[in-house]
Order: structure tokens, then C-alpha cells, then sequence
């Protein structure tokens, strides 16, 4: 028999679960439910259920329910109990509403606690830091009191020593009235010493114009000797070079003779190599004619006459193939292509043909 669940009106959590009837389908508190295997329904009722439809079979017995779990800390005449650990209350939080408001309360108050914690060590942290600041502040306080005293008594010095100073200065002023009187009679002399001044001056300005043009034409004559000796240092350096110049050139002549005269018999060779693969492969070509023009023949032969055991065409000869190896393995020793030497970069530029 199969077996399916609905919902009811009764219990603490109004949570039930139902078993179909004989006929199947699934039922439910308003009354409504799926077709059976018969075509009835399975309709709710308070204390069963009964079969409808198509004969109106009633079912067999009463329907099983099963009610929702009871909370063990539900206690009949006392209420509900505080539950004895956080993991009890977890377990019964889910089919408990007041476990389920205890366990939030707990969380609650367990977060508000360790925030309670640590706003505590935060504030011991800021006391600790305040003392520690007043007593810094107590130890400055006593340093610019210090300070202060000596300050004052340097002072008090001052002071004095400004008074000393105030006597000093009129002894100073009477000193200066004299110096006054000196000054107009040292003036008098700075006059006449300046009028004499002027013409010392007149002369050492005509004596040091002398001296002037005199320095000059000293460095223009040594101007003159450095730039002759650098122009004949330069001369030197520049004979010197054009020495090594025209010896390296001669070098570079002669090598270049020399060269040129390898490269002529290495083209004098190539020529010579180059004729004679032209008139090997002239030779095996006419070679070649002939081979058709006897197995041509042979074809006729065979069209003519038929086909006979006895008869065995030209074999094709291989002194041309053994001459044309021979010629192509001279060349490859004597000349290469790409021999820098020789001045050919490109294969192609090579006619062996």
C-alpha cells in the first residue's frame, strides 16, 4: 500500500503525517485529495477517511497519524524547564518554539557578553594608557618648573649685568665724543692722502695697461707655438696613418690579386666541367633516342609478329649513367656552388644545364 502525508488541524505544532487508503492517492485537512487507483478519492475526515465515488467503498479502520514530537523539557503543572546545556536546547530547538527562543536568547547574550568583554579590556587598556600619560604629564610639569627657576635666575643676572653694561656704555659714549674730535682731524689727512692716493693710482693704472698688453702678446705668442706644434703633431699623426693606409692597401692589392687569379681558374674550371656535362647529357640524350627508337621498333615487332620467347630487346646501357655520375662527382670536388670564393650565393646562377 503506498503512503503519503498531509496536513491537519490538531496537535502542538499542527503537523501530521497520513497513509493512503486501499485505493491510493494522497488527502489533507480541506477536504480535497488525489484520485485513487480506482477512480474515487480519498476524502479527510475527523476521525477517518472514506472512499467516494464509483460505489462509495468505505476504508478499512481508522487513519494512522503521527503526532509531532513532545519536548522532554515540557513538563506537565511546571511549564517548560531551562534547558540544562546549550547542546540539549540545540537539539530541541527543532520541533521546540521556546528552545528555539532560549537558543537565540543564549546567542544573544553569549555576542552582548564577549562584547561586554571586550569593551572592558579596551577601557583597562585606555586607564592603563591615562596613567601612564598623567604621570608623563607629572614628570614634564616638573621639568619646566625647573626650567621656570632657572630661567628667573638667569634673570636676575641678566639684570645685573645690564646695569654694568649701562655704565659701560656711557664711558663708551665719552670715548666717542673724543674719537669724534679725532675723526675730523683724520679727515683732513685722508684728503690729503687721497689726493696723493689718486696719482699713485694714475701711475699704476699706466704701469698695469703696460703689463696688460704685455701679458697679451705673451699668450698670443704661446697660442701661436701650441697651435704649431698640435698642427705638427696632426701633420705627423696624419703621414703616419696615410703610411698604414697605403701599406694595408697594398696588402688588400695583393690579396685581391691573388683572389682574382683563383677565382679565374676556379671559372676556367667550371667552364671546362660545365662543356663537359653538356656534351655527356648531349651523349645521353642521343643515347636516349636511340633506347625509344629500338623499343619503338621492338613495339612493332611485337604488333607485327606477336609476342616471342625467343626474341629479347636492346638492353639500355649504363656507360652513359657511370660517365654522368663521373663528371657531376668532379665538379662537386673541384667547384661548389656556394663557395665564397667564388663569389656565387645562388645555385641557380650555376647552368649545368
Amino acid at each position: 500500500m503506498a503512503s503519503g502525508s498531509g496536513r491537519g488541524g490538531g496537535g502542538n505544532d499542527g503537523e501530521y503525517e497520513y497513509e493512503y487508503a486501499e485505493s491510493g492517492g494522497t488527502s489533507g485537512a480541506n477536504g480535497q485529495g488525489n484520485e485513487g487507483k480506482d477512480g474515487g478519492r480519498t476524502v479527510a475526515t475527523g476521525t477517518g477517511t472514506r472512499q467516494t465515488g464509483f460505489g462509495g467503498r468505505k476504508s478499512k479502520g481508522k487513519r494512522r497519524r503521527k503526532r509531532a514530537p513532545r519536548c522532554k523539557l515540557l513538563v506537565k503543572r511546571r511549564g517548560h524547564l531551562i534547558p540544562e546545556s546549550v547542546e540539549a536546547a540545540e537539539v530541541a530547538a527543532e520541533y521546540c518554539l521556546v528552545c528555539q527562543e532560549w537558543v537565540a536568547r543564549n546567542k544573544l547574550a553569549t555576542a552582548q557578553m564577549a562584547r561586554l568583554t571586550r569593551l572592558e579590556a579596551e577601557l583597562e587598556m585606555e586607564h592603563t594608557r591615562a596613567e601612564e600619560s598623567i604621570v608623563a604629564y607629572e614628570s614634564q610639569i616638573a621639568e619646566l618648573t625647573e626650567t621656570v627657576k632657572t630661567h628667573r635666575q638667569a634673570q636676575m643676572q641678566s639684570r645685573s649685568e645690564l646695569d654694568k653694561l649701562h655704565v659701560h656704555c656711557e664711558d663708551l659714549q665719552a670715548e666717542l665724543d673724543e674719537a669724534k674730535n679725532t675723526l675730523v682731524v683724520v679727515r683732513e689727512e685722508a684728503k690729503e692722502a687721497s689726493a696723493k692716493r689718486v696719482a699713485a693710482e694714475a701711475s699704476a693704472s699706466n704701469l698695469w695697461s703696460r703689463l696688460t698688453q704685455a701679458n697679451h702678446e705673451r699668450d698670443l705668442s704661446k697660442n701661436e707655438l701650441k697651435s704649431t706644434n698640435k698642427a705638427l703633431g696632426e701633420s705627423r699623426k696624419a703621414l703616419k696613418t696615410a703610411i698604414e693606409q697605403l701599406n694595408a692597401a697594398k696588402d688588400e692589392n695583393d690579396n685581391l690579386r691573388a683572389n682574382v687569379q683563383a677565382l679565374e681558374s676556379k671559372i676556367t674550371r667550371m667552364r671546362v666541367a660545365i662543356e663537359k656535362v653538356k656534351a655527356q647529357r648531349k651523349l645521353e640524350a642521343d643515347i636516349h633516342a636511340k633506347e625509344l627508337q629500338e623499343l619503338h621498333s621492338v613495339g612493332v615487332r611485337r604488333m607485327m609478329y606477336g609476342s616471342s620467347s625467343s626474341y629479347k630487346p636492346a638492353q639500355p646501357s649504363k656507360d652513359a649513367s657511370l660517365a654522368f655520375q663521373i663528371a657531376l662527382s668532379k665538379i662537386d670536388r673541384h667547384v661548389s656552388p656556394h663557395d665564397p670564393q667564388v663569389g656565387v650565393d645562388d645555385p641557380d646562377e650555376v647552368d649545368l644545364y
